[in-house]
């Protein structure tokens, strides 16, 4: 396919199923990265609450043939629900299944004016042919809503229809409807026309033939979703309007739809911000598809000489090559090929994917600085890959070698592509998949480029990625060699014992099951979940979904707490109460010399307002100052060393609150810091020293460095694919990756908050006799959260057992999809089973 200015998607049915990957003797260029382009590796994380992202599931779009009253899922957040439409029944007994044969009518109804189904009403057919008489068709001239069989009104569905080949305009729809088992026996101007202005359309199940423009039209706004669907000599599946009156940006989901002899399975306005999604479709037989309203080619089934002559001309025209797939065993090999192009902007890919999650698969950049224009493909993200990709656009040129250096120290991560424009701009895109050894090589001459492939391949390695640009003597090239081009495949590894419950096989199988789910459709790769009973273990499981390259999760790891490591600092201020050296209502400033800060209401903060996260400081109002480090060097000392927890109450106390002590809430990072300064002022003892002397006793407790450097030997990788600018050299702009300083936290200074290191054995074992959250001992019903770049960890104390879960990344699907992880799978296994010791 070959695009300039609209958007165009064509799904394929050839030896492979789309336009993923072929099978044999591939020349697939196919690209493999996320949307990026800032500092932070610009992959936009776009999380969707409970989707489940593979296959032919569709609740990560929206859901199909809502049925009157039936659940959403099987369970609050547990993305494992749907519609009725999922089972190919709806609650009307339609068969939306997909149907290549159709159906025969079981009587016929000729009507001499549109039939209108009424707002949120239902119309049942019967399998019945409905038509016009007299004839309503005029061939391609536009009759409208008095041309038509049916008209659909807001919220109306109808089901099990045959529409004879009599009528002009089929079905309109004035509002959102939903269109069950309906088949068109002839296709006159249209088959059905959406004209809502928002929400959803849905069409299940059916199909349509013969039809000489367009099967379904998009004349409205909002979106429609069609699955399950079979259409015969069409020579358009879908067309948004490029001429309405009122322009709106469109979109569309096709899922699992059949083209026998067609054509075009969806036609929309890339320069309107239209969006069309397609998965699971491909279009039957033909030898070449043109769509010259959207600037479009698309051929398929040609040989090479065929294809070459294609090439030639589309060049020529100013196309742009976005996908080329070659099938078939020499000397009969066939082509089929994308090509997209005419986005003004990178960025605009994002507006055109419908708010799915993608990863883009191939990638062009032509023109000059002032006149960019931008060939994207991208493909669902399943299974949650990581992924980063910088863009130049405009006047903004990236700076690779910086970005490549940033890119690299991220642990296990390498670059995948490094696509070249024709003025050897480099566009990078990164992954933290395995391949083996591999070495990326740019701007290189032709003749280096010919002594890197044969000097590589005494070291075993091959290239998995070429690119060029340039013309003349001025080609350069840029190369990655690896072991193999194929990324490893992640094995699942769970390890460790269960020894307090009555089944402990039947509890590991449980917990095993559960786990094993959420972690591989979530991408995470490492996690440790333990259970404990009056401060023993009773339970402790070590999860692997990995590489082979990457630790095998062990009982004695330590993962990254965040805010869990707040339990500690509240231990150890209620040991200073309980020692007669605090009382909740102390003073808090004055404990470090401040009795005059700026704000005289600063002058009433007490402990207990720290503790309770009522102190007056709003970081959604005034900002986090344990995550501005840079800025407060900066602020106050001209970036001339890095800042310390001193200098951050400096810039505080010159500050003024956000709301009076006590007066309201508001979840303070900078409170819990103001705590362990305090235990360090009044002990005149280090504040891990203090907890490590006091608090912990044997438990393994540690600091979590910011430098990259103390954690290259580590066995959890704490992942992330956000990089930042490091708050230790704030004179510099040099970036760092995600867990390393990216937040703008220097987590030396930021233990008291979030950034010290345990086990989740070791967590639950602690909360046995100290408070999840507050002060003092065990707190049933009671937990504590933590979130940061690069982990995620809960924590919970239920009336029979204390229980924590860490996990390497925050970087899953959705904070839905880790709600249901800690609040419904691992609390439901934990209700069905019993343990042998008792509180």
């Amino acid at each position: 396919m070959y695009i300039r200015n609209n958007l165009l998607v064509l799904a394929l049915c050839l030896s492979t199923l789309g336009l993923a990957s072929p099978t044999t003797n591939s020349k697939s260029g196919s690209k493999t990265s996320h949307k990026g382009g800032s500092s932070k590796g610009g992959s936009k994380t776009s999380h969707k609450g409970g989707s489940s992202k593979g296959g032919k599931t569709h609740s990560s779009l929206p859901a199909h043939a809502p049925s009157s009253g039936s659940a959403a899922g099987g369970g609050a957040g547990t993305g494992g629900g749907g519609s009725a439409a999922d089972n190919g029944t709806t609650s009307g007994g339609a068969n939306t299944e997909l149907q290549t044969t159709f159906p025969t009518a079981k009587g016929s109804q000729n009507i001499a004016a549109v039939k209108t189904i009424a707002a949120h009403q239902s119309f049942d057919g019967g399998m019945v042919m409905w038509d016009r008489s007299p004839s309503t068709c005029k061939g391609q001239t536009e009759g409208g809503n008095k041309d038509a069989v049916f008209i659909l009104e807001e919220g109306a569905t109808i089901s099990n229809v045959i529409i004879g080949p009599n009528n002009g305009e089929g079905i309109h729809c004035l509002g959102s409807c939903t269109i069950n088992n309906v088949w068109f026996q002839k296709v006159c101007e249209d088959a059905i026309t959406f004209r809502q202005t928002s929400g959803t359309s849905y069409v299940n199940g059916g199909g349509a033939q013969d039809a000489a423009d367009k099967v379904l039209q998009h004349n409205g706004g909002g979106t429609v979703a069609v699955k399950n669907y079979f259409c015969k000599n069409c020579s358009k599946m879908y067309r948004s309007c490029g001429n309405c009156k009122t322009q709106v940006a469109r979109h569309s989901t096709f899922d699992n739809i059949r083209l026998d002899g067609g054509k075009v399975l969806s036609g929309v306005n890339g320069n309107l911000g239209d969006g069309t999604i397609v998965r699971d479709s491909c279009v039957l037989g033909g030898t070449q598809a043109n769509d010259t309203s959207a600037d479009v080619q698309t051929y398929f089934n040609l040989d090479g000489s065929a294809h070459d002559d294609k090439v030639k001309s589309l060049i020529g025209e100013g196309y742009r090559l976005i996908s080329l797939s070659n099938y078939g065993t020499a000397p009969d090999a066939k082509y089929a090929v994308v090509w997209l192009c005419g986005l003004n902007n990178p960025y605009a890919f994002d507006n055109a994917t419908n708010g799915i999650d993608m990863v883009v698969k191939d990638f062009n950049m032509c023109g000059s600085p002032s006149d960019r224009l931008y060939c994207v493909l991208g493909h669902e993200n399943v299974g949650n890959q990581m992924s980063t990709i910088f863009y130049s656009s405009g006047n903004y040129t990236i700076d690779y070698p910086k970005i490549y250096e940033s890119e690299t120290a991220k642990r296990f991560w390498r670059p995948s592509r490094l696509f070249r424009s024709d003025d050897h701009v480099v566009t990078p895109q990164f992954v933290d998949t395995s391949v083996g050894k591999w070495v990326a090589m740019n701007d290189l001459t032709t003749e280096e480029l010919a002594s890197q492939i044969e000097s590589q391949k005494q070291q075993g390695l091959h290239p998995i990625d070429l690119q060029g640009g340039g013309s003349g003597q001025d080609i350069r090239f840029a190369v990655i060699f690896a072991e193999s081009d194929v990324p490893e495949a992640r094995k699942w590894i769970a390890t460790g014992s269960f020894t307090g419950f009555k089944d402990n096989a039947g509890a590991t199988t449980a917990f095993d099951a559960a786990m094993q789910t959420w972690m591989k459709k979530n991408g995470v790769r490492q996690a440790q979940l333990a259970i404990a009973s009056n401060g023993s273990t009773i339970a402790e499981r070590r999860y692997t979904w990995a590489e082979s390259d990457r630790p095998i999760v062990e009982t004695d790891d330590v993962f990254l707490l965040a805010s869990v490591s707040k339990i500690f600092v509240h231990a150890a201020i209620f040991n200073l109460i309980e020692a007669g050296k605090l009382n909740y209502s102390t003073a808090a400033y004055p404990l470090y010399g401040y009795n005059e800060p700026a704000d005289a209401r600063a002058k009433d903060i007490t402990i207990d307002h720290l503790l309770a996260h009522t102190s007056g400081y709003n970081r959604d109002t005034s900002g986090d100052p344990n995550f501005l480090f840079r800025e407060i060097a900066m602020d106050l000392l001209n970036g001339t060393r890095a800042a310390t927890l001193r200098d951050v109450i400096e810039y505080q106390v010159a500050r003024p609150l956000d709301f009076a002590p006590g007066t309201d809430y508001a979840y303070s990072n900078y409170g819990t810091m103001l705590l362990s300064y305090i235990v360090s002022n009044i002990t005149a003892t280090p504040y891990l020293d203090f907890l490590k002397a006091n608090i912990l006793g044997d438990l393994d407790v540690r600091l979590y460095e910011t430098a990259a450097k103390k954690h290259a030997g580590d066995r959890i990788v704490q992942d992330s694919k956000y990089t930042g600018y490091d708050p230790r050299e704030p004179q510099a702009y040099r970036l760092v990756p995600g867990p390393y300083g990216d937040d703008g936290a220097i987590k030396e200074e930021c233990a008291g908050a979030f950034s010290l290191a345990a086990s989740a054995g070791t967590v639950a074992r602690f909360i046995g006799s100290h408070a999840v959250s507050g002060t003092g001992g065990r707190a049933p019903f009671a937990e504590r959260d933590g979130t940061l770049v690069g982990a995620r960890t809960f924590a919970s104390s239920r009336p029979d057992v204390d229980w924590a879960l860490t996990i390497n990344t925050r970087e899953y699907i959705s904070e839905t999809e880790f709600d249901d992880l800690r609040y419904w799978k691992i609390p439901f296994v934990l209700r069905t089973l019993r343990w042998r010791r008792g509180r």
